[in-house]
């Protein structure tokens, strides 16, 4: 649960996690919606934002993989996700790391490397093969 605030707090906060106060708007916006149960709302707000590389958004694209909310649940893609933010400079790196493990101890070693393949893809296509 602590991890879940950590989240909502660098998501919802104006200015912490961007300098764009329309990207912040968006994000929070996205956020609310999912922790309203709109997850359909969310993935529209945080699929873009995460496709133009906003990391927090990244972080929540796996979130919503992991969970199954608005998408099929899909633990190799929110392990993909989860270790594009985890890859960032960011202050909160060392929580994306360790959420990205734990749903890594669930996964074989073949669905890890997937997911290790599936993230590189993403990231050298400038976020267009993900």
């Amino acid at each position: 649960m602590r991890k879940f605030f950590v989240l909502l707090i660098v998501a919802v906060a104006p200015g912490i996690a961007n300098a764009d106060p329309a990207t912040d708007k968006t994000r929070a916006t996205a956020v609310i919606a999912y922790i309203n149960g709109d997850h359909a709302k969310a993935l529209k707000g945080l699929r873009p934002l995460a496709e133009q590389g906003d990391v927090p958004a990244q972080e929540w694209m796996g979130t919503l993989y992991n969970e199954g909310a608005g998408v099929p649940k899909d633990p190799v893609r929110a392990y993909m996700w989860k270790s594009i933010a985890a890859a960032a400079v960011s202050p909160h790196k060392a929580v994306y790391i360790k959420i990205r493990d734990d749903i890594g101890k669930k996964m074989t070693p073949a669905q890890i490397k997937r997911a290790e393949e599936m993230a590189r893809a993403c990231q050298t296509s400038n976020f267009k093969q993900c």
